[in-house]
């Protein structure tokens, strides 16, 4: 992924209506773009060692619950290219045949500081070793956490001061912080930019622990 590909999909995976994400789709049949390409009397991409016409792809084929959506990522300075233009031509109008919404997504439509925030917790998302540390210790983190994010405490020092408390690994606490903002059981404002030297503005609990290992 390009860099501008990869900080959309945080938002994708992030987001609670995206049910899949299909990354790179394969426009098939090739005779279709192919087709699209003689039509419009542009030349079809192909490979440059042996001039053979190449399957395109898009960016991402999205599902929002029984909905499919297709995205192409760009920079904005690259739209001012005419055969990235011949070339987006053909893709939007393959997908128009079939009747699916396309659209081209620019770096002015990636929100930074969301991007940011779940780039820092992403993949805390599947870290076996919050389980790992047992229900009552699990339990006593996060109480401990809490307690301390609460008092305006910098995350970093909150944090450390977990650690320290209950004996554990240095950046224990901090990767359990993580992980609950990655699995959704706490919410902070995701436009804010988190930064771990200051406190959190704003932390709203939707889910526990012990609720979750129940």
């Amino acid at each position: 992924m390009s860099n501008l590909e990869r900080d959309y999909f945080y938002l994708l995976d992030f987001s609670d209506s995206v049910t899949d994400i299909r990354e790179q789709y394969p426009l098939l049949p090739l005779d279709d773009t192919l087709i699209i390409a003689e039509k419009l009397g542009v030349k079809h991409p192909t490979d440059p060692k042996t001039g053979e016409p190449i399957v395109m792809t898009t960016d991402f084929l999205i599902s929002i619950k029984n909905l499919n959506i297709a995205r192409c990522i760009k920079p904005e300075d690259g739209l001012e290219n005419d055969r990235i233009i011949e070339k987006l031509e053909i893709e939007r109008r393959f997908w128009k045949e079939r009747s699916i919404d396309w659209a081209i997504v620019t770096e002015n439509e990636i929100p930074e500081n969301i991007v940011r925030n779940i780039s820092w917790f992403h993949r805390e998302y599947d870290n076996e070793d919050v389980f790992n540390l047992g229900y009552t210790l699990t339990g006593n983190l996060e109480q401990l956490m809490l307690k301390y994010l609460q008092s305006e405490e910098p995350i970093n020092q909150a944090a450390a001061l977990c650690d320290n408390s209950l004996g554990l690994e240095p950046g224990t606490a901090l990767a359990f912080f993580r992980y609950m903002l990655a699995r959704k059981y706490w919410l902070v404002d995701m436009t804010e930019l988190i930064s771990p030297h200051f406190p959190i503005k704003s932390l709203q609990i939707v889910s526990t622990m012990k609720r979750s290992l129940a």
